[in-house]
């Protein structure tokens, strides 16, 4: 098939989109998944935003990559699929709706990445239904 210049260019600039992303997904504090494959990469630094923002998002083999980087990295991967499903057709910064759960599923994260912690440990079962938390991985 022969693409014209436009496409190429097109092309490049997703194959650019990309990486720039993957690469930032080292970066993330927390993976946030759904049960439909797909995945939202959080990260928060209040020395440069006010709120947490969304620094990839996917689905199917997108989002499978995403995990593939934050195990890697151990980065907690937390599996909320409403949660997953808001983000993601939001913009930065997260709406004020989401604060609270965002802010729990942030702070389980810090929790469990500084303190080396399972997050069996952590928390109960009743504590994880509250927010309808499943760690999709125990870094």
């Amino acid at each position: 098939m022969k693409y014209t210049h436009k496409q190429l260019k097109i092309k490049s600039i997703k194959s650019q989109h990309y990486s720039k992303m993957m690469l930032a997904v080292s970066y993330a504090d927390v993976i946030i998944v759904s049960q439909l494959r797909s995945a939202i990469a959080l990260r928060y630094d209040a020395t440069k935003h006010d709120t947490p923002i969304v620094i990839a998002k996917g689905v199917a083999s997108v989002a499978l990559q995403i995990r593939k980087i934050a195990i890697h990295n151990k980065i907690p991967i937390i599996q909320h699929s409403a949660l997953v499903i808001s983000l993601y057709n939001c913009r930065s910064p997260i709406p004020e709706v989401l604060y609270e759960i965002v802010a729990e599923v942030l702070t389980y994260a810090y929790t469990i990445k500084n303190q080396g912690m399972k997050v069996s440990q952590l928390m109960s079962p009743q504590q994880l239904n509250k927010y309808h938390l499943f760690v999709a991985n125990n870094v």
